[in-house]
Order: C-alpha cells, then structure tokens, then sequence
C-alpha cells in the first residue's frame, strides 16, 4: 500500500487555498456508538482497510483509530478541503505521517476515487463506510455519492486488442496552433482515419504528414459543441477518439487504444495531465486532476452539447476509466501567457459570455511519476456511463 501517495497528495492540496473558499462544514456532532456499530461491520470483511467516507466530527475517525486491529488501515475521505483543515488541526495525533490512519483529500471524486486504486487500497474488497456522524444534507450526499461510486467501479483487465478495431481519430484544430507536425505525427496507421475540422475559411496547405488517412474540412468556429457535432459528422468508424492540438498519448499508449476500442465499453473515460510548470510535475486538486475526459466511445449515440466546455450525450452503457493513461495536455508549456489569454477569451466569445475565463498565476501541483502515466494497464469497469 502506498500510504504516502495519499499523505502527498493531499498535503499538496491543501497546501493552496481558493481565493473563495466556504468555510469548513464541521457541524457535524459525534454519534454514539458509532465506532462499535464500524468495527462489528468491519469484521466481516475478509481486508484489513476500512475507508470512511466524510470527516464528520473527527471523533469517530479519532476512535476508530485506537480501536481498529493493529494490522488495519484506516482512510478518511473528504470532498471539503476546509472541512480536511480543520480535521487536521482538531486531531493532528491520528494522522502522523507514520500512523495507519490517513486523510486523502480534494474536491473531486474522481481524484479520490483514483488515488485509492493507485494507492493499492483495492477499494473493491474493503469495508466502505459513510460517516454516520454526517447529518442530511448537500455534504452527506456527496460523500455517499463517492462511497456508491467507488464500489461500483470494478478493477478490469485490458481486452486482448482486435487487428484492426473499426476507430476515427478526429479533432477540431486552428492553423496557428503550435507543434501542429507533433500533433499528427502521434496518429498510427492502423487507423481508419483521422478527421480535423479547421476552425478556417478554407483547409491550410499543405497537407500535414499524417500515417492514416486523413480528411480534411474547414469550418469556422461559432461554438464548440457544434463544431464537435460536424467532426463527428464526417467520421465513419464506429468508434471515435478525439484529441486537441496541445494533447498527446503516453508512448506505447495507441496500444491500449487498440484494444479498448475493439472492447464493448461503450465509452471510455481517460484522466488528463496538464503539464505545470514543468514537463515533470502536473496540475492537482480542485477537479485539474485526474480531469477525466470521454474521449473514446461510439458514434452513432454521442453528440455533443454545450457551447463552451462541451459534454457528450447518449451514452449510458458501460464504461472504462483509465486509472494509469493520462491524456499529455502541454498548453501551459507550449504557450506563453497572452496566448493562453487568447485562448480564454475564445472560449467567453463561443460561450456568448455566459462564462468568464481567467488565468490564476498559482496552482497545486505533483510529481506525474507519483501518478502511474503508463500505457494504461489499470481501468475500473462501470455498468453505466457516469456522464
């Protein structure tokens, strides 16, 4: 087990504090007998991890610590990163960095839900528990929101990979965006092809040297779900794999590609690292890590919606996450500043000013070789897509 993937990651989150960030819910009240009623439900699990999900009080986690069995290992989960605080500071003995309890916090389910998994918890086989201290409420609904999902997701084998899986690579790109010869140069040729949609008045010359076949079509932008609608449009696989012109796959990733895509995985679900500030280290916490992405999935059900931030609709049967194949996302390294704000102000225009983008100067951030970044041997299985 990797208890100190746990204490790192969350000591680099809290580490940084939003600028607006609400005040810790810890109006929680102890529960008697609550520790008792978790060690009779721990028993009967054949692991030695229990993983409670909410602070709470801090009391029951703080119990649970002096009478949990020697051997156990005791993970407390918390989606609030002021709640985590202030639990920090109320029982800062139970979590010694040698101690067997551990809190792994941030505000993104799916972080937490990752860590676990890479941490070698084996979620699947633990006692999960919700904290029965938590009263009704928004923040008792979250965390049992991420206890059902963690035990949903099941630890899956990659599928032996099929010759040649029926698979469009496609993207939506601009003539100016940079290290574009990288960019196609990533595509292998077994693929059916690869579709770009040029957000221009006519398709730039000359063509890009490119392994598969590669069709071609310009299209101004007016907002980006509509322009992922006509690259999905002009693919003809019966799956789809799209990528932007700052993101790139692991070595040895297309691989794994292959074989989830000849897979019955209705959608596949890949976590993304942006590079910051360097090629070593990526952005974490508050959803900039895993930052899970659809990326793979069929066709003919997914269309996309929303204008600005799009999501991808008609997908509801099972899906992959990958635990340990990041989507490589280099915008802050291979941009500068003023042209991350071009970017953003892109975005607020597609958006018909709905949002506004700003660039923070500052941000959590981790060592990428604490997170896997493999060709993808680890996903999860889920029943039903979770979009």
């Amino acid at each position: 087990m990797k208890l100190s993937l746990l204490r790192d990651y969350t000591a680099s989150v809290l580490a940084f504090r939003l600028s607006e960030e609400p005040e810790p819910a810890m109006e929680a009240a102890p529960v008697p007998n609550a520790a008792q009623r978790c060690l009779k439900a721990f028993t009967r699990v054949p692991s030695p991890v229990l993983i409670l999900f909410g602070a709470g009080s801090g009391t029951l986690a703080a119990e649970l610590d002096e009478t949990l069995p020697p051997e156990a290992v005791l993970v407390v989960c918390e989606l609030s990163t002021a709640t985590a605080r202030s639990l920090l500071e109320k029982q800062p003995k139970i979590f010694r960095s040698e101690s067997r309890t551990v809190l792994l916090a941030d505000t993104s389910p799916w972080a937490l839900l990752h860590l676990l998994h890479l941490a070698g918890l084996n979620p699947e086989s633990a006692c999960l528990m919700l904290n029965p201290e938590m009263p009704k409420g928004e923040t008792r609904d979250k965390a049992e929101s991420l206890r059902r999902m963690t035990a949903a997701a099941r630890p899956m084998d990659i599928p032996q990979a099929p010759a040649n899986p029926d698979l469009s690579a496609a993207a939506i790109l601009h003539p100016d965006d940079a290290d574009l010869t990288r960019f196609f140069a990533q595509f292998p040729d077994w693929l059916r092809e690869l579709v770009v949609i040029w957000d221009a008045d006519e398709v730039p010359e000359p063509a890009p040297h490119c392994a598969c076949p590669l069709v071609q079509k310009a299209r101004r932008l007016d907002d980006f779900a509509s322009q992922r609608n006509r690259m999905l449009a002009e693919c003809s696989g019966e799956k789809v794999l799209y990528l932007d012109a700052d993101e790139t796959l692991p070595k040895g990733a297309w691989e794994t590609v292959r074989a989830l895509a000849g897979s019955d995985y209705e959608a596949v679900w890949f976590p993304r690292e942006t590079l910051f500030p360097d090629e070593s280290r990526c952005k974490a916490g508050f959803g900039l890590w895993p930052d899970m992405q659809l990326r793979l999935f069929d066709r003919e059900k997914a269309r996309f919606f929303r204008p600005v931030h799009e999501r991808i609709d008609g997908l509801d049967g099972p899906a992959a996450l990958l635990l340990d194949l990041p989507i490589i996302h280099e915008s802050r390294l291979r941009k500068d500043d003023s042209r991350i704000r071009e970017k953003l102000a892109r975005f607020d225009a597609a958006g018909s000013g709905s949002l506004q983008h700003r660039l923070s100067d500052d941000y959590p951030t981790i060592e990428r070789s604490r997170l896997g970044g493999g060709a993808g041997t680890r996903l999860l299985r889920l029943e039903r897509n979770p979009a």
